[in-house]
């Protein structure tokens, strides 16, 4: 039964990126069948576009820019 396959498939998936509050939520489950039912991708855009430095997640940006925030605050009154 094709169906029943692909929900649990679907389930699967869901219990291996569970949330930290161990909850599962019928809309999740409901989400991964649908990508599963259509797994196309949009094409990709042609460009001459190209990224010079890869990504890196700085967590402490937020902090230097709220200090900046902070500082300019102070210097308005």
């Amino acid at each position: 039964m094709p169906g029943l396959d692909a929900l649990l498939v679907a389930v699967e998936l869901v219990l291996e990126h569970v949330t930290p509050s161990g909850q599962i939520r019928v809309e999740h489950v409901r989400n991964v069948l649908a990508r599963l039912s259509d797994p196309q991708r949009p094409p990709s855009a042609d460009t001459v576009l190209a990224l010079r430095e890869a990504f890196r997640a700085d967590t402490h940006r937020y902090d230097r820019l709220r200090a900046a925030n902070t500082q300019e605050a102070g210097h308005a009154s």
